[in-house]
C-alpha cells in the first residue's frame, strides 16, 4: 500500500509539473497535524548509506503552528530536521555516535514560506534559513545506515508516533553534495 501511495504521489506531481493549468501553490504537501497525515518513502540506500559523508537536506516549509516539536523530515537514526518552538533544528547521527539535536536559532514563522537547509561534510553540520548561513556544529563520522523509512511530517521512535507537523511542505530535496556554504546561497 505504501509503494502505491508513493507511486501515486510521484505520478500526480509529474503530471502537474508538465501542465501549465496546475497552480504551483496547490502542489505542496498539506499535513493536517494528525498521526495519519504524513508522507513516507521506503528505506533505500540513497536515503542514508549512499550519502556517506556529504549531503544536503532541504525543504520549503509553511507551518500552521510552530510550538512544540514539529518534524519536517525524518530518517530515524540517520538525520532529521524540525521546527522546535519556532526555531529550526537538526540532528545527524554518524555510525557509532550518539543522537543529539543542534539548534540553529533561525526563526521559522507560521503562515509564511521559509526555506530550511542542512549540510554535512562528514565533520561539520551547517544550518541555513532562507539562504542565510546560521550556525555550524562539529559532528564527525560516516552517516548511520538506518533501516527506518523516510518520513515527511512526523517521527516514529520506539513504536510511538510524535512530533507531528501541521502545515505545508514543498520541494523536499536530499542531495549527495554540499549545495550551500557558509557564504550562503
Amino acid at each position: 500500500m505504501k509503494k502505491f501511495k508513493f507511486a501515486t504521489l510521484a505520478l500526480f506531481v509529474s503530471v502537474c509539473a508538465l501542465t501549465q493549468i496546475c497552480d504551483a501553490a496547490q502542489m505542496a504537501l498539506k499535513l493536517e497535524g494528525d498521526p495519519e497525515s504524513f508522507f513516507e518513502a521506503p528505506d533505500h540506500s540513497s536515503l542514508d548509506t549512499d550519502l556517506s559523508t556529504a549531503f544536503t537536506v532541504e525543504a520549503w516549509v509553511n507551518p500552521a503552528i510552530n510550538t512544540g516539536e514539529n518534524m519536517l523530515l525524518n530518517k530515524e537514526d540517520a538525520y532529521e530536521i524540525s521546527v522546535l518552538n519556532e526555531t529550526f533544528q537538526t540532528a545527524i547521527q554518524p555510525r557509532g555516535a550518539g543522537w543529539e539535536w543542534w539548534n540553529s536559532e533561525g526563526m521559522v514563522p507560521i503562515n509564511s514560506w521559509t526555506h530550511v537547509a542542512v549540510t554535512w561534510d562528514g565533520s561539520k553540520i551547517r544550518t541555513f534559513v532562507n539562504g542565510k548561513f546560521l550556525k555550524a556544529f562539529d559532528k564527525a563520522g560516516v552517516l548511520n545506515d538506518s533501516p527506518d523509512t523516510f518520513k515527511v511530517g512526523r517521527r516514529t521512535r520506539g513504536g510511538d508516533t510524535h512530533s507531528i507537523y501541521t502545515g505545508l511542505i514543498d520541494e523536499v530535496r536530499i542531495s549527495k553534495v554540499l549545495r550551500y556554504t557558509e557564504a550562503g546561497f
